[in-house]
């Protein structure tokens, strides 16, 4: 694990890990049902994800491919 819970304006990464080969963010979503669990991801943070993945790839650059995964957690 590299980072917890990078924040800047207007969004945040509540991890940001690496493997041997990936540089991975990880967005854990609190859910309160399994039903629909697209519903929980808007469009809005999406934006805010991508905002903040772009804001941290430019202060740590890397040649590695990156991941964005999401972890539901009931």
């Amino acid at each position: 694990m590299l980072e917890r819970n990078f924040t800047i304006r207007g969004g945040e990464l509540d991890i940001v890990a690496e493997n041997t080969d990936e540089l991975i963010f990880v967005e854990v979503k609190a859910v309160h049902h399994t039903d629909d669990l697209h519903n929980y991801i808007t469009p809005t943070k999406l934006s805010a994800l991508k905002k903040t993945i772009e804001y941290y790839l430019r202060r740590h650059p890397t040649r590695k491919p990156i991941r964005l995964d999401i972890a539901f957690v009931k």
